[in-house]
């Protein structure tokens, strides 16, 4: 397999994590790894993963759509989280993934790589584009409400779990 990113230069194996193999780019240090073996590889893996690492890490991304290795079919781009901006490019003929240079390391020191399969989908990305949405309402009403927020955000929380929740909304909106 070529690289689609560097022309001319061939993907060579390469051990991403031991047990891990991807195809690797000498050039640009991305790597292909189809999603069958990081899916078993991640079985493999203890119960407990590795904690969080707060290293930032210079990530490479590319902005265009990407070629697969393997089909040369365009491949999509998925969110992995919405801490970290890039996005990691799938092949769905294939079922390959593509880690530009660094990818890789920031998922794993971020602690993702153990849902990545998942966030890697329709409901995944579904997901992450909810938690983004109430992330940003969340903050909207934060700077609205000013000082007060932490008192209104825990009597939120109370409530939901309420057994007379909609007795309670409706006395507060009494006027």
């Amino acid at each position: 397999m070529q690289c689609q990113t560097c022309a001319g230069y061939a993907l060579k194996p390469v051990e991403l994590a031991p047990g891990l193999i991807a195809a690797q780019c000498s050039k640009c240090d991305g790597a292909s790894i189809a999603m069958l073996n990081l899916r078993f590889w991640i079985e493999q893996q203890p119960q407990d993963p590795p904690s969080a690492s707060s290293e930032v890490m210079d990530v490479d991304d590319v902005v265009g759509a990407r070629q697969c290795a393997k089909c040369q079919r365009l491949m999509t781009k998925y969110r992995v989280s919405n801490a970290i901006n890039n996005r990691l490019d799938v092949c769905h003929s294939c079922d390959e993934v593509w880690f530009d240079k660094g990818e890789w390391q920031a998922i794993v020191n971020a602690g993702l790589i153990t849902d990545l399969p998942a966030k890697l989908t329709d409901a995944g990305q579904r997901a992450l584009r909810e938690a983004d949405r109430l992330a940003r309402e969340k903050a909207f009403f934060a700077q609205a409400i000013g000082e007060g927020f932490d008192r209104v955000d825990e009597f939120r929380d109370w409530l939901r779990d309420h057994p007379n929740a909609p007795e309670i909304r409706r006395y507060l909106l009494l006027d």
